[in-house]
């Protein structure tokens, strides 16, 4: 039995508007409108985010988790991503921040920087290999890796088959901490600053995990506020030293800044879901075989431009340049100790990435070639404009609903429109072959009554 898929990303269907941007704006084409309202796809959303980003009312949210929910554990660790220092002013310090999180009641923060520098040596490492197929594709976009297995299954192979850094760091500390700390898994909550829905959904549905290692994620849309006001109660220098990791981790945080910590000829980065799609389908035409790696992110600037980010993308993305420069001579990792951890596996997916292609026209061969031709021929009869207003992304959708039984051809407003004149040229038509004498009745009843100035005065 195939396990149900959890979203985070959820609509608010009482403020729905029923407007077009993220019908438009999904690039795996999961929304529909139907009777005024957005509708989600479930078997097509990977959690992107871009909906949310679009909605004009704010009518998708993303589904995380809140502070109150630390209290349900004896010990909790706040997963640090590096996207998180760009939120804040040039005179706030990574350390800075790390001690105003501690101050809202976590009891230890780990910063996915340093485990990003280890996963670029790993890499680095793999992709000394002959026998993989080029490009290398990044797996640290959970939105990017969804729309892979759901549009584009030739391209799993191209795949980095090592954990995201986000995947490592919770699998170490649900390893480690517990028995160091002498507490049992169940009392021991870590949570993941979150720049995204998508990432939500990569904890609570692993995709080459055997184990669920976090709690939760917190949106850092939701924990900002709160972290400015410890700012407040946190100096300017600290001698708790928490902040550990170096530029090329903290590089992470914006979209080129894996490809530039490898320090390889060969790779290329693209952000934003449409030059991925792009990106992606010249991969599959067969293009780009002799480029060594591709880091593709699913929002403008990286994560720094996620939907649950503050801070304007730009500013974000320059303030990760800065932060990359100055700790760039800084690095926490043993480069001898993570080689030995890759050749042991320890970095690699415990399992094989699962396919979740949307679903075929029919499961039956035979109907599904028929309804393929009933698609096509469907959709030679629509305008081709792909104006949305029949409550599908384009005429293709429409046409591929129609066949699946969950729209009409007459959603359609030009081809309702089309029937419509016929019908009416169809109806003049048959008044003209009337004989007279009808004729003179039909006139008649098709006259309105008329008053007089006495019966209208009544």
């Amino acid at each position: 039995m195939k396990e149900s898929i959890f979203h985070s990303v959820a609509l608010l269907e009482e403020v729905c508007i029923g407007c077009t941007a993220c019908l438009q704006a999904c690039p795996t084409e999961a929304i529909r409108l139907r009777e005024g309202k957005a509708r989600i796809m479930e078997n097509r959303c990977i959690d992107c985010g871009v909906c949310i980003r679009t909605c004009p009312v704010s009518a998708k949210i993303a589904r995380t988790n809140e502070m109150h929910e630390l209290r349900r554990f004896s010990y909790n660790i706040a997963v640090v991503p590096p996207e998180l220092y760009s939120q804040f002013g040039d005179d706030v310090t990574p350390e800075m921040i790390l001690r105003a999180i501690l101050k809202l009641g976590f009891d230890e923060v780990f910063e996915v920087a340093m485990v990003s520098e280890e996963i670029t040596l790993a890499t680095k490492k793999y992709l000394e290999r002959k026998d993989i197929k080029r490009p290398v594709l990044s797996f640290n976009c959970p939105a990017v890796v969804r729309l892979i297995t759901v549009r584009f299954p030739d391209l799993v192979d191209h795949l980095l088959p090592l954990k995201s850094p986000m995947g490592v760091a919770g699998k170490r500390l649900r390893e480690s901490r517990p028995a160091e700390l002498g507490l049992s898994s169940e009392k021991v909550g870590i949570f993941y600053i979150t720049p995204c829905p998508a990432r939500m959904t990569r904890i609570r549905q692993p995709m080459t995990e055997s184990e669920v290692y976090y709690n939760g994620a917190i949106s850092i849309a939701d924990i900002y506020g709160d972290i400015l006001i410890k700012l407040k109660e946190v100096p300017s220098e600290s001698e708790l030293d928490l902040h550990k990791s170096g530029g090329s981790g903290i590089g992470w945080g914006a979209i080129g800044g894996e490809s530039k910590a490898l320090l390889m000829e060969d790779c290329m980065y693209v952000d934003g879901m449409v030059n991925v799609l792009k990106i992606f389908e010249e991969i599959e035409k067969g293009e780009l075989s002799k480029l060594n790696y591709l880091e593709c992110m699913a929002c403008t600037g990286g994560c720094v431009g996620g939907p649950l980010m503050v801070d304007n993308v730009f500013i974000a993305r320059n303030k990760i340049k800065k932060l990359r420069q100055r700790y760039e001579d800084q690095s926490p990792i043993d480069p001898e100790q993570v080689i030995k951890l890759y050749r042991e596996g320890r970095y690699h997916h415990q399992k094989k990435l699962e396919l979740n292609l949307i679903d075929p026209l029919d499961s039956s061969p035979v109907q599904a070639i028929k309804k393929m031709k009933e698609r096509k021929h469907i959709l030679d009869t629509l305008p081709g404009i792909d104006c949305g207003a029949c409550g599908a992304p384009n005429c293709r959708a429409l046409a591929e609903d129609v066949v699946q039984g969950r729209a009409k051809v007459t959603d359609c407003i030009f081809v309702l429109f089309e029937q419509a004149n016929e019908m009416a040229q169809r109806v003049a038509d048959w008044t003209a072959r009337l004989p007279s004498s009808m004729k003179t009745q039909h006139k008649r009843r098709a006259e309105p009554e008329k008053l007089t100035l006495k019966e209208v005065g009544k």
